[in-house]
């Protein structure tokens, strides 16, 4: 029978109580600094030792962490995130399933969400009884710790910001309890980790990225390689290349891979076609790509109020027949209102400002 890790630490400190919180992160990275620090108090309350300061001159020269590693961990930027969902009633779908049906959704960037695209999109999900959602990168805008300037109202504070953009993934994870969800890392969501990879290295590798976002109670998915490939025949990733307009940068990603290929990354929304003599003498499906749009504001507060982003909302349908045969359909959204297979869906939300 394995030994419980938590009384490895409570041995380890009462033997060495001198040692702080962040040395004992380093020692055991199983286990969040958060608990670490739960445990060395406990352990004080038996008289063992005292709690001391982080930041003390004898820990910094002991553990060799900068100020800025201290600030870090202090702020709360790490902390793993509680999170507690609420059950809703279940909907009943309104269409028949012709095979496997798996959604794409992409670039919502959390917090800054556009509550009427995401509303819109989960009822069709709703009405649809997918088998499957795929939540293709940038999930999470992560603006605070970007290299850009904070807007004044937004969170300065990743800990605050981080909070607020949670209550979008509730609401997904709410809405669809049963669902198996995967999300893949846009290179938005992965911020938090190349701020700490630039600012505090010694940190690097104590938290994964879900528990720096704060998602591990979600109950996600988190695919190899950071991309799912659907029926052996169709490509999900994010995507990296970005061209003047909508179509051009997944056609890139399919000449590349040489297969079908669905995008998140230019918040365009597109279909491009591919029909190859070899294809049609073996019998193939012809290749297609699909530049997924986004549900995020597709007015940000860093654009000029005159200027407008060449940004589509939209997400995509996938029904994966028997036959390996994977029919695409693409779902386009506007000011918070969609047709799909004929049924109007509107959203739900008392409604803001158009955006």
């Amino acid at each position: 029978m394995s030994r419980d890790p938590r009384e490895e630490v409570i041995e380890f400190v009462r033997e060495n109580p001198e040692v702080s919180a962040p040395a004992l992160a380093l020692r055991f990275p199983g286990i969040d600094i958060w608990t670490l620090k739960t445990i060395r108090r406990e352990v004080a309350r038996e008289g063992s030792i005292a709690e001391r300061p982080m930041d003390t001159v004898v820990e910094s020269a002991a553990l060799g962490l900068t100020k800025s590693a201290q600030a870090i961990l202090k702020s709360g930027l790490l902390r793993p995130v509680t999170l507690a969902l609420t059950e809703r009633p279940k909907v009943k779908p309104i269409f028949k399933k012709a095979g496997t049906v798996v959604m794409v959704i992409n670039d919502l960037h959390a917090p800054d969400v556009d509550w009427d695209a995401l509303d819109v999109t989960l009822q069709i999900a709703m009405s649809l009884g997918i088998d499957r959602l795929i939540i293709n990168g940038d999930g999470f805008d992560v603006h605070s710790l970007s290299s850009y300037t904070p807007a004044a109202h937004r969170p300065f504070r990743w800990a605050d910001e981080r909070l607020e953009a949670i209550k979008t993934f509730i609401e997904i994870r709410e809405t669809l309890p049963q669902t198996p969800i995967d999300f893949i890392f846009g290179n938005h969501c992965v911020r938090p980790a190349k701020f700490i990879a630039a600012q505090a290295p010694q940190l690097q590798g104590l938290f994964d990225l879900p528990t720096m976002l704060g998602i591990t109670d979600l109950g996600f998915n988190y695919p190899e390689h950071n991309r799912v490939i659907l029926a052996d025949a169709v490509l999900v990733k994010h995507g990296t290349k970005v061209a003047g307009e909508a179509g051009a940068s997944v056609a890139k990603e399919v000449r590349e891979h040489g297969m079908s290929v669905v995008m998140g990354h230019v918040h365009r929304l597109a279909y491009y076609g591919v029909t190859r003599t070899a294809q049609v003498l073996h019998g193939e499906q012809p290749l297609f790509g699909v530049e997924n749009g986004c549900l995020c504001n597709t007015r940000p507060d860093y654009m000029d109020e005159e200027n407008t982003a060449n940004w589509q909302q939209g997400a995509s349908i996938f029904t994966i027949h028997d036959s390996g045969v994977v029919i695409p359909e693409l779902v386009q959204i506007h000011h918070g209102r969609a047709y799909f297979r004929g049924v109007s869906f509107v959203s739900r939300r008392p409604r803001q400002t158009p955006k």
